[in-house]
């Protein structure tokens, strides 16, 4: 099962994108500030990185460059604001809040990230 880790520090918005991710197949953990997310990705290695530009703490870029400086260039993460544009680059992706849930599935599609890929086209058929 592929693992996303879910960086954002409302619980409403923690609940909807856990349901969601978990039915495209995904096990999920949460954090609610900037050094939550960085104690959990020195304790797993998620396939995808979901991530709030304005997360308590430092904020969302903090993030996005701690991963990709720690080796973790090739991880895909999105970034979430209520900005039409965010932060965006290799393997990074930008979705604007409110969330649609077409949206996620598009750029998880576009991440080739293969069993939410898959969950995607058994929810087609």
């Amino acid at each position: 099962m592929k693992k996303a880790l879910i960086c954002i520090g409302e619980a409403y918005m923690q609940e909807f994108l856990t349901n969601t991710l978990s039915q495209l197949g995904f096990k999920c953990s949460v954090a609610g500030t900037t050094k939550e997310c960085r104690t959990a990705l020195t304790q797993e290695e998620p396939d995808l990185i979901l991530v709030n530009e304005d997360l308590p703490g430092e904020n969302g870029h903090a993030i996005v460059d701690y991963v990709k400086n720690n080796g973790r260039y090739e991880t895909p993460m999105i970034t979430l604001s209520y900005e039409p544009h965010g932060v965006t680059g290799h393997k990074v992706r930008h979705l604007q809040r409110p969330i649609r849930i077409s949206q996620l599935r598009n750029v998880i599609e576009h991440f080739k990230i293969k069993k939410a890929i898959e969950n995607l086209h058994q929810e087609a058929s």
